[in-house]
């Protein structure tokens, strides 16, 4: 694919393996911390945008809170011109037993989308089983952010 994913903490470890099998060059956050930040048991969101930024990466997160806000975005994303998704899992599959496979779901249906939205950086984008919508980001942003339809259709 040629495209690195780097999934967050927060994102079910086993999902790394999975995109792996697909021929996707995918990381998880654990497995850089002792590489990239010495082991730390914590790593801020903002050292995560930065070590996305190192090399051409999309950044794959559970995390609305900071993602969406506009302050983070432009601290983080537009400042380091990264590609970030942010995977909605629907309230109904959102209990811990549920959770994983709904989140294994969502980011298989829309994975091979991924050298265009890196390519859209920096971008904010959420995925659900509908697919994949980028949200305007504040303007500091480039004009040059797709439309929402041109990525919504999820796989076949």
């Amino acid at each position: 694919m040629g495209v690195r994913v780097l999934l967050d903490e927060d994102v079910p470890f086993d999902l790394t393996e999975s995109l792996r099998l697909r021929g996707i060059d995918a990381v998880h956050v654990t497995e850089l911390r002792a590489k990239v930040w010495g082991g730390k048991p914590r790593i801020s969101d903002a050292e995560v945008c930065a070590e996305v930024a190192r090399e051409p990466t999309l950044l794959i997160t559970l995390n609305v809170r900071d993602y969406a806000d506009r302050a983070f975005q432009q601290a983080n994303v537009i400042r380091h011109g990264i590609a970030v998704v942010i995977v909605r899992v629907p309230k109904r599959e959102s209990r811990a037993r549920d959770r994983p496979a709904a989140i294994h779901d969502i980011v298989h249906r829309w994975i091979h989308r991924a050298p265009a939205l890196l390519a859209t950086a920096p971008m904010v984008a959420t995925a659900n089983r509908g697919g994949v919508r980028p949200f305007p980001l504040p303007s500091s942003q480039p004009s040059s952010q797709p439309s929402s339809t041109a990525l919504a259709s999820p796989s076949p």
